[in-house]
């Protein structure tokens, strides 16, 4: 999107409870977001409510986790419930 946007497009992205992340980033796509959405579903739902309220937008790629195994420290079991803890070291390489 062009930069004159970059200011207001993160604004609304960030009052999107569905958003957990929203970072500039350099290159032609200069901006990542994430989200969690409760359905496959809701990735057409969002991605049209996006259009409408950012028409500047262009959408270049999308993955979807179907299954997360870790979250913030947990490891998750097959129903998404912390089981275990995995710290977190940001040193370790």
């Amino acid at each position: 999107m062009p930069a004159t946007h970059l200011a207001e497009t993160a604004r609304v992205l960030l009052g999107l409870p569905e958003v957990r992340l929203c970072a500039a980033v350099t290159g032609r796509q200069n901006l990542l977001f994430t989200l969690w959405l409760q359905s496959v579903q809701d990735v057409q739902r969002l991605e049209i409510q996006l259009g409408e309220r950012l028409p500047h937008l262009q959408l270049h790629d999308r993955a979807i986790v179907l299954k997360q195994s870790k979250l913030m420290g947990r490891a998750l079991d097959d129903r998404g419930r912390a089981r275990d803890v995995v710290p977190v070291d940001p040193w370790a390489g």
